[in-house]
């Protein structure tokens, strides 16, 4: 869906009012026009979007961009939830990865979720990914959206294996590529970030700095 740009939606009601990756659309709870209130947000019950079965491997790396906000001034209530939930049966069984409360997007902008797929479930007939998003009683305003959904993984079929400093494509290389990917995935936080050069579990100016220092062609 195309987010909803209008006053009262991004203003009053704390829906993302642009995507993520700049393609003009992601998956968002709130997209329609508001004339008054928050009419558009989640009501009564969970919605979930739940991804197709992909063939993953368990070393394979997930990145996705969140958007979750129950924090707008019309909100009275802070008790809903946020959860991202895998399965590696094809859906049989679900594990939760992260759960997100008191979402302040609206103030924080999306946010980068990465992890490795094998942490958290062994794969056996398939992958999926799930997000669930929900407004439970009493009632409160909730919008939430997911964009940029990827999984893959930097694999070194010759040569020493990325014994380069800053080199986090493996390509024997550290350029452009690999200060692309630190920025790609500027502001994530935690141990499978790609673009955590140095290994504190988040990805800011200092990976910059090693990259640039390291920089060779």
């Amino acid at each position: 869906a195309v987010p909803s740009t209008d006053s009262i939606s991004v203003n009053d009601c704390s829906a993302p009012g642009s995507d993520s990756d700049g393609s003009g659309s992601c998956w968002v709870t709130g997209n329609g026009l508001s004339t008054f209130g928050c009419e558009f947000d989640i009501d009564g019950g969970q919605t979930q979007l739940t991804s197709a079965i992909y063939l993953a491997l368990e070393d394979d790396q997930v990145s996705v961009d969140w958007w979750y906000d129950n924090t707008s001034a019309n909100n009275t209530e802070y008790d809903d939830d946020f959860i991202v939930d895998v399965s590696g049966n094809s859906g049989t069984s679900w594990t939760t990865v992260a759960t997100v409360s008191n979402g302040d997007s609206a103030t924080s902008g999306w946010s980068t979720l990465q992890f490795r797929i094998g942490d958290f479930v062994s794969i056996g007939s398939g992958f999926q990914i799930r997000f669930t998003a929900s407004d439970g009683e009493p009632g409160s305003v909730v919008e939430a959206g997911v964009d940029n959904f990827k999984i893959g993984n930097f694999v070194c079929e010759d040569g020493p294996a990325c014994d380069l400093v800053g080199d986090l494509n493996c390509d024997q290389a550290v350029n452009g590529q690999d200060l692309a990917i630190v920025l790609s995935t500027w502001g994530c936080l935690g141990q499978d970030c790609a673009g955590d050069v140095n290994g504190d579990q988040k990805v800011d100016g200092q990976d910059v700095a090693t990259v640039l220092g390291s920089w060779s062609s």
